[in-house]
């Protein structure tokens, strides 16, 4: 699989972050209360800013034109109508990891148990695939 080189430089940082046992997993949101998906831990690395509000699912991470709302599971998928997707150049890391990935599938599997180093050793098989 050919990857961009920001992918290249970023993935070996999520999966470190994944196995490195800073980040607390958690479900059904990105980050609440120190605990992570997978996706929330994808966008702490990638250092998009958090921006917490009264209501947690109106809790989102922001970087340039993307707002990732804390009830999302993909900024490239809108699964519900309060996602805002102004998508642009800025955004195409984020759309190649998920076409490569499909962060859906990502956060199904960290919503049914399956542990960060599980999710890591899924995202390294996917990016071995010569077909991917």
């Amino acid at each position: 699989m050919s990857l961009s080189p920001e992918a290249q430089q970023l993935i070996p940082k999520w999966l470190a972050a994944l196995r490195s046992g800073t980040y607390q997993q958690g479900e059904g949101r990105l980050n609440s209360h120190g605990k992570y998906c997978c996706l929330g831990v994808l966008c702490e690395v990638q250092g998009f800013a958090f921006h917490t509000k009264e209501l947690e699912s109106d809790s989102f991470y922001c970087h340039d034109n993307i707002k990732w709302y804390n009830e999302e599971t993909s900024p490239t998928n809108n699964r519900s109508s309060s996602l805002i997707q102004e998508l642009d150049s800025s955004s195409s890391l984020i759309q190649e990891l998920d076409s490569l990935l499909n962060f859906n599938d990502l956060a199904t599997r960290n919503d049914n148990g399956a542990t960060f180093l599980t999710i890591a050793d899924r995202i390294e098989f996917v990016i071995a695939q010569p077909n991917s």
